[in-house]
């Protein structure tokens, strides 16, 4: 409904941010499909559709999966993580 301009007569923009990155496979556009990374201090945006050149075969999800935005955390990242909440507990 949102993309019907009947309905959406001010031609409004939808934004939201998620961590259930399997929705990248519900919609059929990828020009407005944007990836954030934090890099230390700084956050760079990338457009999943001028920034990545991705096979249409393949699912986006499975992209995502196979670290192609650079945004997993690494194991021995989510090690310290997870011993770093382990030590605060008590």
């Amino acid at each position: 409904m949102f993309a019907d301009p009947a309905i959406n007569t001010a031609k409004a923009s939808l934004i939201y941010s998620t961590h259930y990155y399997q929705i990248l496979d519900f919609g059929d556009r990828t020009d407005n499909i944007d990836i954030l990374k934090r890099d230390g201090a700084s956050i760079s945006i990338k457009n999943l559709s001028a920034d990545f050149h991705l096979r249409t075969d393949i699912a986006r999800s499975q992209w995502f999966d196979q670290n192609a935005f650079g945004t997993l955390t690494r194991y021995d990242q989510l090690m310290q993580i997870r011993n770093y909440l382990l030590s605060k507990k008590g």
